[in-house]
């Protein structure tokens, strides 16, 4: 194991605080109860919505590490975490044991956030397309495809198509596969950022942002069924569109927009411009009922999906884009001046106000780095270059 992926210095600041956590030397322990709740997807589901009906812990101690990955954010399943680097594991989701693990025959980097649904674990790698049982690892198909697979795959919410985004020398393709069997079922040509993928799937639809070719950027709308572009708007995406009955929430250069699904009308949520001229950056949004989060590097944002209406606002530097929202909590990686540390914390904030409940350091090391999180009932997942592979935060009492 590379050694920029050991822990170097345990936390400093053990103790200090109730909110705080910091790594322990023996990572080796089980979470209390096997968590429950699926997020199965890079944004928890087909619509990117970010947000899941589970319980985070009240604690987010240490428990376990495992796996291998190294870029690509956990996903879980039932009882069961995923690991993918340049191979997958499947960890039991309390204890971190393996329950098996599929060589991807890829380099670091060759592969794609998968999306799991009920009997598979699906993903890109460079040139092909893959689907491993979900409970075993069995090969169920490979689809080969010109090109590099270039983001995280989504399966629509009726588990029929999977839609994988890839590039190749002179065009992008999104690419829709049947879940079944790995046939292409339509391919449509967009060009692609790495900061507006995955795609959303909503009603029927998807949603993709993206460039023409000649570099204007739009918002897309196409059908499910074929591929059929239905609209297209110009604007200017941050970040992968969210869709709910409320409409599409996406990025505009540092401005929130709520699109209605037919594509005609919009509205300005959040402007940036107006609370930090600096930091205009919209880098991820979650959508929980009628809340939209909004993470930048002016903070962290809770505001009114029908009017803009700010409900609470919470200064935090981001270090990964991404938002997990559970039934009470906000759980982001962020550094905050109201920590008692600067290092890298996964952080627990309530959904209703934005208050501290609570944070996890993941301690000093050479140049720590945090990755996007993945969240169950009573636990929170996590990548960071300090823990080996995935690691697993739920209510412990820290040791010692």
């Amino acid at each position: 194991m590379d050694w920029t992926r050991r822990r170097v210095i345990a936390c400093a600041l053990a103790g200090s605080t109730a909110l705080a956590g910091c790594l322990d030397d023996d990572p080796s322990r089980s979470l209390p109860a096997m968590p429950r709740g699926t997020w199965g997807q890079f944004a928890h589901d087909a619509a990117n919505t970010g947000a899941a009906e589970v319980a985070v812990p009240d604690r987010g101690t240490l428990a376990w590490e495992s796996g291998d990955a190294w870029e690509i954010p956990p996903l879980v399943a039932g009882d069961t975490v995923f690991s993918v680097a340049t191979q997958i594991d499947a960890l039991d989701a309390q204890t971190g044991e393996t329950r098996w693990s599929v060589d991807l025959d890829a380099e670091t980097g060759d592969a794609t956030a998968p999306a799991v649904t009920a009997e598979a674990v699906i993903l890109g790698v460079a040139g092909r397309v893959v689907a491993v049982e979900r409970d075993s690892g069995d090969l169920l198909w490979e689809t080969p495809r010109e090109g590099a697979a270039a983001g995280p795959v989504t399966v629509d919410p009726a588990g029929e198509l999977a839609l994988v985004p890839f590039e190749r020398r002179g065009r992008d393709d999104l690419v829709a596969l049947e879940v079944g069997t790995g046939t292409i079922a339509w391919t449509v040509q967009m060009r692609f950022g790495l900061d507006t993928v995955p795609p959303a799937v909503f009603e029927g639809r998807v949603y993709a942002a993206g460039r023409r070719q000649d570099d204007t950027e739009v918002l897309r709308a196409y059908d499910l069924t074929d591929g059929t572009r239905t609209w297209e708007r110009e604007l200017i995406a941050e970040t992968p569109p969210a869709v709910t009955s409320n409409g599409v929430f996406i990025s505009d250069e540092g401005t929130l927009r709520r699109v209605s699904h037919s594509g005609d009308e919009s509205r300005r949520l959040l402007d940036l411009d107006r609370v930090d001229r600096v930091s205009r950056r919209i880098q991820a949004v979650a959508v929980a009922g009628e809340t939209a989060f909004v993470l930048s590097p002016a903070g962290l944002f809770a505001v009114s999906v029908t009017d803009g209406s700010q409900q609470w606002q919470t200064e935090v530097e981001p270090l990964a884009d991404g938002i997990c929202v559970g039934q009470e909590s906000v759980v982001v990686s962020v550094r905050s001046d109201e920590f008692d540390t600067m290092w890298p914390c996964v952080a627990a904030f309530d959904r209703a106000d934005g208050s501290t409940r609570w944070y996890y350091s993941v301690g000093k090391s050479f140049d720590p780095t945090l990755g996007q999180t993945a969240i169950a009932d009573g636990a929170v997942y996590f990548l960071s270059n300090t823990v080996d592979g995935i690691a697993a935060l739920g209510d412990l009492a820290p040791k010692g």
